[in-house]
This record gives structure tokens, sequence and C-alpha cells, in this order.
């Protein structure tokens, strides 16, 4: 997709921003609501068991400047990179990224709050990627 001139959208923050060394940036237009609410009443528990918490969640998302991909952003803080790579790689998570994928356009990023991914969960993340189809993530 080709977009001329700035992107950007707002999301309401729902907490301070604490010490964490990792970010995820999730993001999805919901294709299938009904069928997306399980998702949504399991996953901040979900979150939570691998120490995340999240900053902001907006159900409705403005745009500023051009549409952007998603109508549904979330941003969340984990302790580390290790632990927001063990939160997406998780058997836990699994059935609900199943959930996610089948009812959402979804985007998923996992950044450093400062400098670079550590390299054992960017080896993590790279090792589940091989190890599954395109697909399922």
């Amino acid at each position: 997709m080709s977009v001329a001139g700035p992107c950007g959208f707002a999301v309401e923050a729902l907490a301070d921003p604490g010490r964490g060394e990792a970010l995820v940036i999730g993001a999805h237009r919901v294709r299938d609501a009904q069928g997306f609410r399980p998702y949504a009443e399991q996953v901040t528990a979900v979150v939570a068991h691998f120490g995340g918490r999240f900053l902001a969640r907006a159900g409705k998302v403005t745009p500023v400047g051009d549409a952007l991909v998603s109508k549904r952003i979330v941003i969340i803080e984990f302790r580390s990179a290790a632990d927001a790579v063990a939160f997406y790689v998780s058997d836990i998570y699994a059935p609900l990224m199943t959930i996610r994928h089948a009812t959402t356009d979804p985007r998923f990023l996992i950044m450093a709050r400062d400098g670079a991914i550590p390299a054992a969960a960017r080896a993590a993340a790279e090792s589940y990627l091989r190890s599954h189809p395109a697909s399922s993530h």
C-alpha cells in the first residue's frame, strides 16, 4: 500500500510507562468482533503471566494524517525483550493467537525501549518464526 503524506494514530493511555526494557505494539483490524471476544477476554491474564502490563489500549483509533493499518492498538510493557518473546511464542498464548489471526488482520511488533533487542531474544523469535508456517503468526 502506498501512502502519501503523514500517517499516524492516537491511542488512549492506561498507565504511566515503567522501567520495562521492551514494548509490544499490537495492532489489528477486527473482521469478526464476536469471534474475537474470547481473545479480548483472556489476553490480559496471559500478558500478566509473562510480567507484561498494558500501557495503552484503544478500541477506537483516531487517525492522524492518513488512515493507518489498524482499528485497534495496544501497547504492552514487558520487563525484558525475552519476556515479550516468551509471551508471543508460548503455548499459553498459542490458542489466543489462533483466534486473533482468524478474526483480525494482525500486526505485532516487539521493540527495545533503548538499544537493540538482546541476541538471545532475537534468536528465540527467529527460531519460532522458522519453525512455524507464515500463516500461523
